[in-house]
C-alpha cells in the first residue's frame, strides 16, 4: 500500500472518530491522548502509554 494511501486511511479513520464523538480518547484506555501526541500526530488512536 502505498504512502499516500495509508495517510488517506489514517485521516478517515480519525474524522470516524470524530463524527462518533471518539476522537483524542485512547482505544485501550479511553483516557484522553496528549494534547501534544494529537498535535503531532493528529489520527492517533493511543495515549502515550499504550503507545509504547
Amino acid at each position: 500500500m502505498s504512502e499516500a494511501r495509508q495517510s488517506l486511511i489514517y485521516v478517515e479513520n480519525a474524522l470516524s472518530r470524530i463524527e462518533n464523538g471518539t476522537y483524542g480518547e485512547c482505544e485501550v484506555c479511553g483516557e484522553p491522548i496528549e494534547e501534544q501526541r494529537l498535535e503531532a500526530l493528529p489520527y492517533a488512536t493511543l495515549c502515550m502509554e499504550h503507545a509504547e
